[in-house]
């Protein structure tokens, strides 16, 4: 199973066409052109939204380690860098430093 992507498309199309629904060009084309990933690196980045889903410290610490993981494995998955870019976007963590004193009027 080298080309998950692939085959998910290769599935969507086929389920589309069974139901007589109608792909948009780029829809098809997306689906039909999948890039490949790395299978260790798509397990990581399904366990890294499962942990992040969770929307806990520790989930969002374990999503981080799992998406660095996924990035180790293909340094060009980008849904991987998206991923951890929008887990560090709300940690909280990164709103301790905002203040509800005066420091800021």
């Amino acid at each position: 199973m080298e080309n998950i992507l692939q085959l998910q498309g290769e599935v969507a199309i086929a389920i589309a066409e069974q139901l007589d629904a109608v792909l948009a060009p780029e829809e098809r084309a997306g689906y039909e052109h999948a890039r490949d990933v790395n299978p260790a690196a798509w397990e990581f980045y399904l366990q890294a939204r499962d942990a992040f889903a969770l929307r806990s410290i520790n989930g969002f610490a374990r999503a981080i380690d799992l998406l660095k993981g996924a990035i180790a494995a293909d340094p060009e998955f980008a849904e991987a860098y998206a991923l951890l870019g929008w887990v560090h976007s709300v940690r909280p963590e990164n709103f301790r430093a905002f203040s509800t004193s005066d420091d800021f009027v």
